[in-house]
């Protein structure tokens, strides 16, 4: 298979290493061409309104395009620039900055969490255990989201979004409003795995404690802001700014336009940026915590983040190792083929995958929440990226992962 000639890929390359940001490169191979119309038949096939694709090979970014509309009733396209939401992809930013604090050795994932917080939190059916930040991180702490408070945790984008400390002291505090002994599971931390997106806000808030300055100003001062990553933005979406992705849905009467909703838990889910912007995010945490030239957190940091973490005689009980294990938010997916971190919500499909080589990595967001067929042409597209990285990184020296 024939890929980008070196006078077309080389400078893109180059531009890359170098902290620039690639231009979309011409189709110029078959292997491009291929490409480029299996993901076109499979956006149709699916009826997505636009998806945004990125392949990143040895922490350089050498696919990049984008499909259909940011905006099908203003018939806007959606190009790699476009800021989309991301879903869940937000909580790979919390195992970023908790880690970045590990390594100064102002965190310890396996201390009680009680230690970073002005309040206590204890599991009412096992007052006895302690929940560590390591549980948070792979979704075994027993905080469980109780479904009616965590629906209402999506709200218009312009109402006042409660504090971090006071959302949770409400929902896990044995006097809060919200709190009822089935918000944590009846089993001990680490027993089960439970995927709990208030279990990642609970470890955001301790970064934020540790830090003195809240998430999103953290997250923007020590990531985004370094690797120029200057659409991302933790503010909700708008039906009114340009050079943003609306959100639509799809039921049994056809793909329908959301309204734009804020999320009160914002670091669990509410991270918005560019395909462009998050292919360089990728780069970075595939490249060992920098990329062109700028590092975001120690090597051994995104180590362990990504390192397995369950072992056969050391795993939660209901956890098959031959389907999944966990990194630190990071996990594997389609029967441990890939890793990484997804996002699915309302509007949005996303994934920032790898496997466990990680010197290919693809990314593909979508503006359209995917049900049946439509999801299997997401798959569709997910192994069409993957196999063209592959192919890349076998053509570039070495062997593909």
């Amino acid at each position: 298979m024939r890929l980008l000639p070196l006078a077309v890929l080389a400078p893109l390359l180059v531009a890359c290493a170098h902290g620039a940001r690639p231009r979309v490169p011409p189709l110029v191979s078959p292997a491009d061409r291929a490409l480029d119309s299996t993901l076109r038949d499979a956006v149709d096939r699916a009826g997505i309104v636009g998806a945004s694709t990125a392949v990143v090979v040895d922490g350089r970014i050498i696919w990049m395009r984008s499909y259909g509309l940011a905006d099908r009733e203003r018939a806007e396209p959606l190009t790699p620039k476009t800021v989309m939401s991301l879903a869940s992809v937000a909580k790979t930013t919390v195992g970023v900055t908790m880690l970045r604090l590990v390594h100064r050795r102002r965190l310890d994932l396996d201390a009680d969490v009680n230690d970073y917080l002005p309040f206590r939190i204890v599991n009412p059916h096992r007052p006895t255990a302690r929940i560590m930040l390591r549980h948070l991180a792979t979704h075994t702490s027993s905080i469980t989201d109780r479904r009616d408070f965590y629906a209402a945790l999506y709200r218009p984008p312009t109402a006042p979004r409660a504090s971090l400390d006071a959302l949770l002291r409400s929902y896990l505090v044995a006097d809060g409003a919200d709190y009822r002994p089935e918000n944590f599971l009846p089993v001990p931390p680490g027993a089960s795995r439970d995927y709990s997106n208030l279990g990642a806000a609970l470890a955001a808030y301790v970064v934020e404690r540790v830090v003195g300055e809240p998430f999103d100003a953290h997250t923007a001062r020590v990531i985004f802001t370094p690797l120029g990553l200057r659409s991302a933005t933790w503010a909700p979406p708008s039906d009114e700014r340009t050079g943003e992705s609306r959100l639509y849905d799809q039921d049994s009467a056809g793909t329908h336009r959301v309204a734009p909703y804020a999320l009160a838990s914002y670091p669990d889910g509410g991270l918005r940026m560019s395909v462009e912007d998050l292919a360089r995010y990728f780069a970075m945490l595939l490249g060992h915590g920098a990329v062109g030239g700028v590092r975001i957190v120690d090597s051994a940091a995104v180590a362990e983040m990504r390192r397995f973490q369950w072992t056969a005689a050391r795993k939660p009980a209901d956890v098959d190792l031959a389907d999944a294990n966990s990194g630190l938010f990071w996990r594997t997916k389609f029967g441990g083929r890939r890793v990484g971190h997804g996002g699915n919500d309302v509007g949005v499909a996303a994934e920032m995958l790898t496997d466990a080589a990680g010197r290919v990595g693809i990314v593909l967001v979508s503006n359209t929440s995917l049900h049946g067929a439509a999801n299997r042409q997401f798959l569709r597209m997910i192994e069409a990226l993957t196999a063209y990285g592959n192919s890349v990184a076998a053509n570039s020296g070495g062997a593909a992962p």
